[in-house]
C-alpha cells in the first residue's frame, strides 16, 4: 500500500492506493525495469496522449499531468497483484 500525502485549500489529504507509477519515459519501454517488477506487481504501459489512460494516473499522482506536457508519452504503472 503507497501512501500519498496531499496539500490543499481544505488542509492535507491522504490518498492511499495499491498502485504507484514506476517509470515514465519518452521513449520505447523499459524492459528490464518491467522484469524485474513482473511476478511481484501487475505492470501495465499506458500511452499518456490517451485520455482514459491520462485520468488513471492522475489519480496516483496529479503531478503528472506536468510530464506529459514535457513530452512524457509512455508511464509505467505497477499494480499490486
Amino acid at each position: 500500500m503507497w501512501f500519498a500525502f496531499v496539500k490543499s485549500p481544505l488542509g492535507t489529504n491522504v490518498r492511499v492506493s495499491k498502485a504507484f507509477i514506476a517509470d515514465v519515459n519518452s521513449g520505447g519501454e523499459d524492459k528490464l525495469l518491467k522484469s524485474k517488477l513482473r511476478g511481484v506487481y501487475e505492470v501495465e504501459v499506458l500511452d499518456a496522449n490517451m485520455l482514459d489512460n491520462l485520468y488513471t494516473t492522475l489519480i496516483l499522482d496529479p503531478d503528472i499531468a506536468d510530464y506529459v506536457r514535457l513530452g512524457v508519452k509512455l508511464i509505467t504503472v505497477a499494480k499490486v497483484s
